[in-house]
């Protein structure tokens, strides 16, 4: 826009000049403004050469005024810039080292592993070390529901409404399983009703859970503790959410029983363990995470830290049930395939997804709990992931067994009514009767091979959304990885020396001069 405007006042000047030129239009637009003005009089001729030499000069101071402007625009452009690149080059200094640097003092830790920090600065930069009275806080959170009785009562009704749709979510999963037991009933919409009641029965209590974080984070008052709790349940309420549209789904001839057709055994088992874990991880993960949000480090270290890697130790054991191949879940699944490709794909997941939580546990404990926290989000995020994918490709295969299925039914019914068509075409034979031919058995069909080319689309999809999703969610931890550039294997073990970015050096150079 500068520009723009200096070249308009510059082709202004170029034009404003010709005193003589100038005078002559003044005459004309007056000469059609005024008729009545003598414009050939001397008056009129040295008032207009006045008007257009002050014109010339104003245009003159103009045009320099308008250069200098656009000069300290162009260097403003330059310095910020500069300054651009120094916050990228910051960004990628913190980013780099952040997860490497130990965000409980080892002064505050209680472990025995001896260490030097990269800095000597600690994480928590909101230290207080105010005390946490627990009482005071309980007190406080009682005269907060008295005094917001509608609010109260919408967690009332909001606990009394998710009771109910649960029971009514049992009653349609079990009238929906009978409709999918038979070829003649099965549709595909049945399954889609099963996952909508699945999702509707999932939100009753995510909704009470919400309106409880609000109400304490609306009366918080001067309770850290308070304040703090309600940010966790907050920050927690997606697992939550995830936790009851697994159970949901788990429930009783749901879709996972019913539609998808696991093994009931590993669907009771993941049901019966998903129940004790589920909600002894939330509560820790909620604890930690609040404990953390007070910006307290001696209480971080202490009750913060244990309740983090409670929380580990409790998913770790869950995903050694869950994923081990010789437990209940898929016993059912790998029975016949020991020592397969598949069986030992699932072996090596079980061993890293349970060791995973197991090193957040210990990174914790050693002080890196600030990594730790950041890692284990990441690790969630991935879990629910996962288990999208796995969603979408029951889904899938769901929708390939039914088509599959029909296919195979006509089939079946084309040569039964080949075969009562070959029989009442030999008169010597009695005709055969409905008791006599074989009756359409769902469960004895000889289903048609899925397609290998259906399998691999269908892999290759999973496949590709979940390198995705995992680029997403782990994206921003890979700058913590070119820490690792600096350190020299050969010929001798060391961290090597920096090298300070010329950008930095120029905006430091331009700070001191400013």
């Amino acid at each position: 826009q500068a520009e723009m405007l200096l070249v308009e006042r510059q082709e202004l000047r170029s034009g404003a000049g010709d005193i003589d030129y100038t005078i002559e239009a003044l005459r004309a637009a007056t000469r059609e403004s005024s008729p009545e003005v003598d414009v050939a009089s001397p008056e009129f001729e040295e008032v207009a050469r006045r008007l257009a030499v002050a014109r010339r000069d104003l245009l003159d101071q103009l045009v320099v005024d308008s250069t200098a402007s656009f000069e300290r625009l162009l260097e403003l452009e330059e310095h910020n810039s500069t300054l651009l690149d120094a916050t990228q080059d910051y960004r990628e200094f913190i980013g780099e080292r952040i997860l490497w640097v130990r965000s409980i003092n080892p002064q505050l830790s209680s472990t025995l592993v001896d260490g030097v920090d990269i800095t000597n600065l600690t994480f928590a930069i909101d230290h207080t070390d105010s005390s946490v009275n627990l009482r005071s806080a309980v007190a406080q959170a009682a005269r907060a529901l008295k005094a917001s009785p509608l609010i109260t009562v919408a967690i009332g009704l909001s606990v009394i409404s998710g009771l109910g749709i649960y029971l009514w979510a049992r009653r349609v999963h079990t009238k929906l399983a009978e409709q999918v037991k038979s070829y003649r009933t099965d549709r595909l919409r049945f399954t889609y009703a099963a996952l909508g009641v699945s999702l509707l029965a999932a939100v009753a209590l995510p909704i009470g859970w919400w309106t409880t974080a609000y109400l304490l984070s609306q009366s918080t008052g001067d309770s850290a503790l308070i304040s703090s709790l309600a940010w966790a349940m907050q920050q927690a309420l997606p697992l939550l959410f995830w936790l009851c549209v697994a159970a949901s789904l788990l429930t009783k001839n749901g879709p996972a029983d019913a539609h998808f057709r696991w093994p009931t055994t590993a669907v009771v088992s993941m049901r019966r363990h998903l129940r004790w874990a589920g909600p002894l991880f939330l509560l820790l993960a909620v604890a930690a995470v609040a404990i953390n949000h007070m910006r307290d480090n001696s209480l971080i270290a202490s009750y913060g830290r244990a309740s983090f890697i409670a929380s580990q130790v409790v998913f770790a054991a869950l995903v050694w049930i869950v994923l081990h191949p010789k437990r209940t879940v898929l016993r059912s699944y790998l029975s016949g395939s020991s020592g397969t490709k598949t069986s030992r794909l699932i072996l090596v997941a079980c061993l890293l997804g349970t060791a995973l939580p197991l090193f957040l546990a210990a990174l914790s404990w050693m002080g890196y709990h600030y990594t730790a926290i950041e890692l284990s989000i990441r690790v969630l995020m991935t879990v629910g992931l996962i288990s999208i994918l796995v969603l979408a490709n029951a889904i899938l295969m769901r929708w390939l067994f039914i088509a599959r299925r029909r296919v195979a039914v006509e089939d079946a019914k084309r040569r039964r009514e080949q075969a009562i068509a070959d029989a009442n075409t030999t008169p010597d034979e009695e005709g055969p009767t409905e008791s006599s031919l074989p009756p359409i058995d769902e469960e004895k069909l000889n289903l048609p091979a899925i397609s290998g080319q259906t399998m691999q689309l269908f892999r290759a999809s999973v496949a590709v959304s979940l390198a995705l999703g995992l680029l997403a969610i782990w994206s921003s931890v890979l700058p913590a990885l070119r820490a690792f550039d600096q350190v020299e294997i050969w010929p001798e073990i060391r961290i090597a020396s920096e090298k300070v970015d010329p950008a930095i050096e120029a905006l430091e150079v331009n700070s001191r001069l400013a």
